[in-house]
């Protein structure tokens, strides 16, 4: 109910401004070569009105209900389908860097990729070696932040020693 109130007190801010012009006409439609604005949730017949209520609400409630939806689609002149996906795409586009974002120790490199282990990391796991044969699970922890390796690799590196 918030996101529709939110939706209907834009929209008749706006329509006011603009002269009473009418939000289920297209008006001021914008692609990537007018005005420099790229928007990859602003699908070809939505207007910058709309794209600011869409915004306004999703900062409000990015995840709106079945009965939101339709009123913002009823409020907002639009197919009901259009504003679930563009919600869909907005908030994909929220949580894809975060995906991808991996934490790595500053030792990691191409090497560790490649299933090779660095003479830094060497260096790291024969200091744990030359103490105990057999390392506890804080030793493991340990040489996990120090190498950036896996435990199953530090495992399988103590291993092939023994």
């Amino acid at each position: 109910k918030r996101g529709a109130e939110q939706a209907r007190s834009l929209m008749k801010s706006k329509s006011r401004n603009s002269g009473n012009q009418d939000l289920t006409t297209k008006p001021e439609k914008t692609s990537s070569t007018s005005a420099g604005l790229v928007d990859p949730h602003f699908p070809p017949n939505l207007s910058l009105q709309h794209v600011s209520a869409l915004n306004e609400i999703y900062n409000s409630k990015p995840y709106p209900t079945a009965e939101n939806f339709k009123q913002i689609s009823d409020r907002l002149g639009l197919e009901r389908q259009l504003v679930i996906q563009w919600f869909r795409k907005r908030r994909a586009e929220k949580t894809t860097p975060v995906k991808r974002a991996t934490t790595k120790s500053p030792l990691t490199n191409s090497a560790d990729q490649n299933n090779m282990i660095t003479a830094e990391q060497e260096r790291s796991l024969q200091e744990i070696l030359a103490r105990t044969k057999n390392p506890t699970h804080q030793d493991y922890k340990a040489l996990v932040i120090s190498t950036g390796l896996s435990r199953l690799k530090i495992e399988r590196w103590f291993n092939f020693q023994k």
